[in-house]
């Protein structure tokens, strides 16, 4: 998903070295208000030359409909959680998980811009996880989208967050059900999901868009990728990856080992999941 420490070195010192100082205060994407973290070259400069998350907007555009409860899992400064308040009106809801205070600034202008009287929204300044708790947000200094939750090369600082399940933070909002779930973690996307088992069981219709990076998973987790995979299955979802154009490919079962082995370093793919859809959800409007 917003995966911007995969682009090629050329790119990211093009962008840190002078394509950030053109981009606005904020911009329009699919018709929502997104304000850009001027400190933050790499989202801010992708933003503003319309190259960010192509194939995840459009797909997160087709599936998001009036009405829906939307959880945001690493809001950022908030791209997703603006297409929902405006894609989930008339009736909807939005409930924003972002953990970085300086992004969460930025999330707040963001949700403000596009409130409406008919859709209810919350932001909430924890990271999602499988327990209760606090940890080490180690953070990137030159993609404010990559922090994570373990140290590496590009996260050698960090700060301390508040760790919260996502069954808990809805049962304290009231909610028992979502319709879709957007988790963007750096490699925490598995342990924000088992936090939220209760939800995703209660949930009769759903959709998940979620990044699969195996390397990350594997380090948050400390378990193989493919245990992500058969989690979302065994709760009911079927499975798609996601490619160019946000066209989707089936992923059984007999897959998982292939797609988590082909994937090294910091290869990465989307994964689409649907639970208690009629037919294939490739060919919903």
């Amino acid at each position: 998903m917003c995966m911007l420490r995969f682009l090629p070195e050329p790119v990211k010192t093009a962008i840190r070295s002078g394509i950030s100082a053109f981009a606005p205060e904020k911009v329009t994407l699919r018709g929502s208000v997104v304000y850009l973290n001027p400190d933050d070259a790499m989202l801010s400069g992708l933003m503003a030359l319309g190259m960010y998350e192509r194939r995840e907007v459009e797909f997160f555009s087709k599936y998001c409909k009036p009405g829906m409860t939307v959880v945001d899992v690493g809001a950022n400064v908030g791209a997703f959680s603006a297409l929902a308040l405006r894609q989930s009106a008339p009736g909807g809801r939005v409930v924003s998980i972002e953990p970085h205070p300086e992004s969460r600034k930025f999330l707040t202008r963001t949700v403000e811009a596009n409130l409406n009287p008919t859709v209810s929204a919350d932001i909430i300044p924890m990271a999602a996880a499988a327990a209760e708790g606090e940890t080490q947000l180690f953070l990137n200094p030159n993609n404010k989208a990559d922090n994570r939750l373990f140290q590496s090369e590009e996260t050698p600082e960090a700060i301390t967050v508040q760790l919260r399940t996502i069954d808990a933070i809805l049962a304290d909002l009231g909610v028992s059900q979502i319709d879709f779930l957007k988790t963007d973690a750096q490699g925490a996307d598995f342990e924000a999901l088992k936090g939220a088992r209760e939800t995703l069981e209660r949930s009769p219709k759903m959709v998940i868009l979620s990044e699969f990076w195996p390397e990350g998973i594997a380090t948050v987790s400390g378990e193989p990728a493919r245990n992500y995979l058969e989690y979302l299955n065994g709760l009911g979802f079927a499975l798609y990856t996601l490619g160019a154009g946000a066209a989707m490919e089936p992923l059984g079962a007999d897959d998982y080992d292939a797609l988590s082995g082909s994937l090294t370093g910091t290869d990465y793919v989307n994964i689409a999941a649907f639970k208690g859809w009629d037919g294939d959800p490739r060919s919903a409007n």
